[in-house]
């Protein structure tokens, strides 16, 4: 790694983000005009993890965890006692049944659950989250942003607006897998973390870019071939997935990405 910065030090291709805006006497505007002609950066600053898959695990086990957690506080209490009886009755008769479909006492005991989560809800205080919501959650999250561990770091303490994306893979860790990153440094690592990289993205306060759609204003359909009127209609379908994308670790001014060379 230090023969790696050394070279691209002298090649004038890699910048130390924190030098250049701690020691450069420069507002902080005027050092995010400059941040588009970097090329290769590194960074110290806080930091973050996050773990679509470990949150997504949370979610689908957040229900039981939280009767787990309330049912033991309450576990004298007659109401919750009584339904508890019945919930393990009915689950004691669903596995012993010989029946082929089991569906109406499948839809019983479900209901019967739902009873005993708002007795815990109205006697603890306790809130759980409605099982159609952690399914379209997860199919949301399994649409944009399956198997990702994401990584951000906010270069600077006050201006933290300002931070560096990195898309992180599963092959190139050291420890192993995600789990042992977050167990190891923590979701939220309480000691300042270094990442280098090669910018991959820089938003500007003003879109720059040419619209490659735009190829096809000026022209009705009927003025196009058939193969091309329909590639239109396709490339509109993707450009209109960019403001999805945007709730998913998409960059966004002033945010930068990159992609990682390496997180110490």
């Amino acid at each position: 790694m230090n023969q790696i910065e050394k070279s691209l030090f002298e090649k004038k291709i890699l910048t130390d983000i924190n030098k250049v805006f701690d020691n450069g006497g420069i507002p902080f505007n005027d050092f995010l005009k400059k941040v588009p002609d970097f090329t290769y950066i590194k960074s110290i600053g806080w930091s973050s993890f996050e773990d679509f898959e470990r949150f997504k695990r949370i979610m689908n086990n957040f229900n039981e965890i939280q009767r787990l957690i309330f049912n033991s506080a309450l576990e004298n209490n007659p109401e919750v006692i009584q339904q508890k009886q019945q919930i393990n009755n009915l689950r004691k008769e669903i596995r012993t049944s010989t029946k082929s479909n089991k569906s109406s006492e499948i839809k019983k005991l479900n209901a019967i659950e739902k009873n005993f989560d708002k007795t815990l809800e109205e006697i603890s205080g306790a809130v759980f989250l409605d099982d159609t919501f952690i399914e379209r959650v997860e199919t949301f999250l399994n649409t944009f942003s399956p198997d990702r561990l994401n990584f951000r770091l906010a270069p600077f303490d006050i201006f933290n607006d300002f931070q560096i994306l990195a898309n992180l893979k599963s092959e190139y860790l050291v420890n192993g897998d995600f789990e042992n990153v977050i167990y190891t440094y923590g979701s939220r690592p309480n000691i300042k973390l270094s990442v280098f990289g090669i910018i991959t993205s820089c938003p500007q306060k003003e879109d720059v870019r040419v619209d490659l759609n735009d190829e096809y204003l000026g022209y009705e359909d009927d003025e196009l071939q058939d193969e091309a009127v329909f590639e239109k209609a396709f490339r509109n379908v993707f450009s209109s997935f960019e403001g999805f994308e945007k709730f998913f670790f998409v960059p966004t001014y002033p945010k930068i990405s990159i992609s990682p060379i390496a997180i110490l």
